[in-house]
């Protein structure tokens, strides 16, 4: 049998072709530009009864399963190898997501796609994706689409602060996608058995249609959440909800690497925009203002005192102080005195309208900068100057730098929220944060699939529960991220533990209720090791 390369649809037709006993070719088969050009839900509305079969998975190239140390040191080892090979320690059979669905509003960028690469080797066959605008990267959907997956395209947002429709107009695609997905399966003897909503920011995830939990006979056996964001345990999104939730967002791992990670390519960030503008503008060092004691803000206020600039702190709940920073027990105070503020809330900073009037009537300009999901910090902002600015059947670049002058302010002084208040940080390229970086939050979402599937299998679903996510995962993914990364400061303080003073670690600083049955994963590691 002729190997096929990976990413060619031609190689499909040899899978089927040379086989011994070979199925005749379906439609998508015997004509190739539908699979590069297409998704799954185009090819078999054009032929009904094509079958995608998962032999085509052989597609992409199943790494060696040496151990992670010998993969590290091969030259042009790859992330997808590094994810594959986290993988064969924690799935529960070769082709564990067989009959398994994911629906997911994802970021979708390289390591994105590296994921779904490796979830489609291991079984995926349906996959129902949406994107967020501000943080697609085009060719990455191409890949997406090309794995068999459909892709639900973000349509256009009609002015500044208009986000929140453009992610409800998404959702509703991806559950009336999915919806007959599940039908169209079911009609052909292919029940789904697990549905994983895998979430990013919570609008998936609350919005699960009813009906999946009533008598419909097409209806998956069991589902389940996964949310990468937000704080699953304390947001009214997830309360109430009739399925069980895995907490990525509260887990350790994220806590210890993404969110210090970002927030330093945020702080970069800022610092690069304003070093080029604001510092040119103002006749002293800017000074910056930090709303938001959250654990992103805090590396944020760490990044800036460590480059020596003023740094102005409010927080509503968490009033933490810090040596070099100066409290702000009043947001007006803040607002006031700030030159670049900078939020951090995951909640609109300008829906108080002394907040809002502060920064319209400011006598020195303003920069606004988000590190929030979608355009949050300053909606109310963003939709006072779109109402001011509306033209008629034109709508703005929602991505551009939004400046603006307040004409009842006598001073006519400038406003400029960056990015159009959408997180910084996302810049149209493939990664936004190297991978090498951040693949163990990507790692750790695979790992919480597994763990769903591992879950269902083995009947462990008897409760609604917010859970935590596995820390035997957790345990694996932080011993390789520490063997692979020794210098990092971010696992320093975890550098001297022992595997059982980390998982119990692990286990205090993730946030909900640990699930019974963790799969025992040490004895298989490899760090360490030559």
């Amino acid at each position: 049998m002729i190997k096929p390369r990976p990413s060619s649809a031609l190689n499909i037709v040899n899978l089927f072709s040379t086989r011994k006993g070979a199925c005749a070719l379906p439609f998508f088969a015997r004509n190739p530009k539908i699979l590069i050009n297409s998704n799954y839900a185009t090819a078999r509305n054009q032929y009904q009864t094509a079958t995608y079969s998962a032999e085509i998975a052989p597609i992409i190239p199943k790494p060696n399963l040496f151990s992670l140390h010998q993969a590290h040191s091969q030259p042009g080892f790859s992330f997808e190898q590094t994810i594959a090979a986290i993988a064969n320690h924690i799935k529960t059979s070769d082709k564990p997501f067989e009959n398994v669905m994911v629906v997911a509003v994802q970021h979708v960028l390289g390591t994105t796609v590296d994921m779904f690469k490796q979830m489609r080797q291991l079984g995926l066959e349906k996959a129902i994706i949406g994107g967020k605008f501000y943080s697609t990267h085009a060719p990455c959907v191409k890949e997406l689409k090309s794995l068999g997956y459909i892709f639900i395209d973000a349509p256009y947002q009609l002015g500044y602060g208009h986000y929140d429709g453009c992610i409800q107009e998404t959702v509703s695609n991806i559950w009336r996608t999915a919806l007959e997905e599940m039908q169209f399966s079911y009609n052909r003897g292919k029940k789904i058995d697990l549905l994983i909503i895998l979430d990013d920011g919570g609008d998936l995830i609350s919005s699960t249609p009813a009906k999946l939990f009533k008598d419909i006979a097409y209806k998956p056996n069991h589902v389940i959440g996964i949310e990468q964001t937000r704080d699953v345990s304390n947001h009214p999104y997830f309360k109430g909800l009739p399925f069980p939730i895995i907490n990525a967002a509260g887990s350790y791992l994220k806590k210890a690497i993404e969110y210090p990670r970002i927030a330093t390519i945020v702080a970069n960030k800022v610092i690069s925009k304003v070093q080029a503008k604001a510092k040119t503008q103002l006749p002293h060092k800017p000074v910056i203002g930090v709303v938001g004691n959250s654990t992103v803000g805090q590396a944020i206020i760490d990044k800036f005192i460590a480059e020596g600039y003023l740094v102005l702190v409010h927080d509503k709940t968490n009033k933490m102080k810090y040596k070099k920073a100066v409290w702000q027990g009043d947001i007006l105070s803040l607002i006031s005195n700030a030159d670049v503020i900078i939020g951090c809330t995951d909640t609109d900073i300008t829906q108080e309208y002394r907040n809002l009037e502060a920064i319209l009537d400011s006598i020195k300009p303003k920069y606004l900068v988000s590190t929030s999901s979608k355009d949050i910090e300053f909606n109310s902002l963003l939709v006072y100057i779109q109402n001011q600015e509306k033209q008629l059947e034109q709508t703005p670049n929602p991505l551009k730098d939004v400046v603006y002058t307040n004409p009842d302010n006598p001073t006519d002084t400038k406003i400029i929220i960056l990015k159009g208040g959408f997180p910084i940080h996302f810049d149209n390229k493939r990664h936004c944060v190297a991978p090498k970086k951040i693949w163990p939050t990507y790692a750790a979402l695979m790992g919480a699939c597994l763990m769903a599937v591992r879950a269902y299998q083995r009947n462990l679903i008897t409760s609604a529960n917010i859970l935590k996510l596995d820390a035997t995962i957790q345990l694996l993914i932080l011993r390789e991220y520490q063997r692979l990364n020794p210098r990092d400061p971010i696992i320093l303080d975890i550098a001297a533990l022992t595997d059982d003073e980390l998982k119990e670690l692990v286990l205090s600083k993730s946030d909900g209720i640990e699930l019974p049955d963790s799969p025992v994963l040490i004895s298989t590691l490899t760090y360490g090791k030559e």
